[in-house]
């Protein structure tokens, strides 16, 4: 479980919710999972959307687009 808190939360999900940009990039690119959900369910997205991280949104979007798309070639 790539270093959660016992709620889940992820060094992803904090940098989402406070809209750091950098370090979202650099955890995906280190194996950080856009996908992953806390223990509500919540992804790193979904935190960054709640509270109003608009710029983290995106790009974790983006990652998880591309993420699929890897997955399904």
């Amino acid at each position: 479980m790539e270093g959660a808190s016992p709620d889940g939360r992820t060094a992803l999900m904090i940098a989402a919710m406070f809209n750091h940009v950098e370090m979202v990039d650099y955890l995906i690119s280190r194996g950080a999972n856009p996908d992953a959900h806390d223990a509500n369910g919540f992804s790193a997205r979904d935190a960054a959307e709640k509270m109003g991280a608009p710029n983290t949104a995106a790009r974790l979007a983006q990652a998880s687009n591309a993420g699929h798309r890897d997955s399904d070639a």
